[in-house]
């Protein structure tokens, strides 16, 4: 048809079959796939391999190979939050100096090498429409005191029948909630934790979501941050940037969306009361009795520790930038401006 209405082709640019890459995506229309082509998995393969065995890479390689990587995230969109402290380590370093990947670099990288290799094409899904709210939790922190709670909004709405959990986090079972001193300072990560329980406890059938429609999580007070950061699927912030990790797994291994919402304090009592102790109007047979040290994670207690001594490595290298006056660096523009003989900064 093409040839009959004298479009111009060239020949060597086109291709036949049921399979077309573009870019690094790959599309097959014969078994109903999508994701990333041969020759993008084996660069991830070979760049992570290679920076492994050197134990570190330079700024430039870094930020380079993040520009890649968030391209194939496009794709496969459960890597995505492993991407945010890679991007958080990038920031800390010079584009020209060679560094030596910390345990928890080397360990995120390993992870989305494993991703890559797991599942590199998979299947579309339509969305189902929004349905009702599954879930609502809350958090609270008031100086050592820790406690999440949440519970499932059975058909009827009422709390009677719902199964609900509250827990409480110490120093001994999370002390990544007690770095930053005051447990408040960490409130976003608090209350991703409760969704990422919720998730667990309450995620245990699939098919019964996935009839409902897609989730959608009332959180709590006034706080809209982790609303985004679903939305985007990333943070570079410690620690919240690992839970965001875990509830992407967790998200992925049940092979459900989820549509996080935000809801007045005066509209999530129960949940809040869940969290302050009061279990009146909750059935105590419905209870999900269990400890932070019981919940099965995919890499949450791994990966944790690794990271917070990341993060204490970041502050040291700000830190340190700062008390010096140091300036970012800057590439060398390839037009040099009459009369110099090098860039000057403008600053």
């Amino acid at each position: 048809m093409l040839e009959v209405m004298e479009v111009p082709l060239s020949y060597k640019k086109l291709r036949g079959g049921t399979r077309i890459q573009w870019i690094g995506y790959q599309l097959d229309v014969g078994v109903f796939e999508k994701g990333i082509s041969d020759s993008k998995v084996k660069w991830i393969l070979g760049w992570i391999e290679k920076k492994k065995q050197d134990g570190g890479a330079t700024g430039r390689e870094l930020k380079s190979a993040l520009g890649r990587l968030s391209f194939v995230a496009g794709a496969l969109q459960h890597i995505r939050p492993f991407l945010g402290p890679l991007f958080a380590w990038a920031s800390a370093l010079a584009l020209g100096t060679f560094s030596k990947f910390p345990e928890a670099v080397r360990s995120i990288l390993s992870m989305v090498e494993r991703e890559v290799v797991r599942k590199p094409m998979s299947v579309p899904r339509k969305m189902p429409p929004l349905a009702k709210e599954m879930f609502r939790v809350d958090a609270k922190a008031e100086k050592d005191l820790v406690v999440i709670g949440g519970w499932e909004i059975p058909e009827d709405g009422g709390t009677e029948e719902a199964r609900w959990f509250s827990m409480q986090l110490t120093r001994r079972n999370a002390p990544w909630a007690f770095l930053k001193g005051e447990p408040f300072r960490n409130i976003s990560s608090l209350e991703l934790m409760a969704v990422l329980m919720a998730i667990i406890f309450f995620g245990d059938d699939p098919e019964k979501f996935k009839l409902r429609g897609a989730m959608r999580i009332s959180g709590t007070t006034d706080n809209l941050g982790n609303c985004y950061v679903l939305q985007r699927l990333l943070s570079c912030k410690f620690p919240l940037s690992i839970v965001v990790m875990e509830l992407a797994c967790q998200l992925e291994r049940i092979g459900l969306e989820l549509d996080l919402a935000w809801a007045p304090r005066n509209q999530n009592v129960e949940a809040d009361a869940l969290t302050n102790s009061e279990f009146q109007g909750f059935n105590e047979s419905k209870r999900i009795k269990k400890e932070l040290e019981e919940v099965k994670f995919i890499l949450l207690h791994e990966l944790m520790q690794e990271a917070a001594e990341m993060n204490e490595e970041l502050k040291l290298a700000k830190s340190s930038k700062e008390a010096k006056g140091d300036r970012p660096e800057r590439e060398e523009p390839q037009r040099k401006r009459k009369g110099q003989t090098r860039w000057q900064d403008p600053w």
